[in-house]
C-alpha cells in the first residue's frame, strides 16, 4: 500500500491497506494509512470508520502514528491549525520526507507561504521517502 500511497495512488493504496486489515485486524498501522490515503480524496465514510476504530485506541499508537491519527481528525473538521501542529509533531518525530513535506503543505493553506517555501527548500528530494513521491 505505501508504494501505491507514495504514488498518489489513493484508490490501489487504499485495497492494498484494506487487504492488510482483513490479513491483521489488530494491526493498526494499515487502519492509519488507510485514513491518510481516504483524506486525500475525501472518502467521508472510510474517514470516519477509521476515526471511530482508532479512537479509542489512539494511545495505543507509536507519537508519531498519534500525530497521523490527528491529522485525519482535523482534516476531516476542517481544523486546519489542528492539522498544521499535528504535522509538526511528526515532524520533530521524523524531520526529514514526508512529515516535513506535510507541514510545507500545511503551511500553505493556513496562509504561510514564506514558511511553506522555507520548509520545502529544506527537504532533500532525493530521499528515500520523498525520491518517488509524486505529490511533492
Amino acid at each position: 500500500g505505501l508504494v501505491h500511497f507514495s504514488q498518489a495512488d489513493w484508490p490501489g493504496a487504499m485495497r492494498r491497506f484494506r487487504d492488510a486489515i482483513a490479513a491483521d485486524t489488530a494491526w493498526m498501522l494499515p487502519v492509519l494509512h488507510l485514513g491518510l490515503a481516504a483524506s486525500n480524496v475525501g472518502d467521508t465514510p472510510t474517514i470516519d470508520s477509521v476515526i471511530r476504530v482508532l479512537g479509542p485506541r489512539r494511545v495505543e499508537l507509536a507519537p508519531y502514528d498519534q500525530a497521523g491519527f490527528d491529522a485525519i481528525v482535523a482534516w476531516s473538521t476542517g481544523d486546519r491549525l489542528g492539522a498544521y501542529e499535528a504535522a509538526r509533531r511528526a515532524a520533530r518525530l521524523a524531520p526529514s520526507g514526508m512529515a516535513a513535506a506535510q507541514v510545507g503543505k500545511e503551511a500553505l493553506a493556513l496562509g504561510r507561504p514564506r514558511e511553506a517555501a522555507r520548509v520545502f527548500a529544506a527537504l532533500d528530494a532525493r530521499s528515500v521517502e520523498l525520491r518517488n513521491a509524486v505529490f511533492y
